[in-house]
């Protein structure tokens, strides 16, 4: 039961296992519904690819959000305009 946290940019390292399960606790999980044809593409090119498919699919979603610069938007508090 290894709580390792891997970074799409890089691996993270930590000798403390209290640090691993912080890290491993801070992700959040999500469910997506992809067809059947779309999946099998994707799990044959990360196998081909020797690429994990969490880390592939965590990397076209940090792409994403960086081509529509989901940085810049910003969430205002309406109970702050009162």
């Amino acid at each position: 039961m290894a709580y390792s946290a891997v970074a799409v940019q890089g691996e993270y390292k930590c000798g403390s296992r209290l640090n691993d399960f912080h890290n491993y606790m801070a992700n959040k999980r999500i469910s997506v519904d992809l067809p059947d044809e779309l999946y099998r593409r994707l799990k044959l090119l990360c196998y081909t690819e020797d690429l994990k498919l969490g880390d592939t699919i965590r990397k076209c979603v940090e792409n994403f959000c960086n081509e529509q610069e989901a940085h810049m938007i910003k969430i205002v508090d309406e109970r702050s305009a009162q």
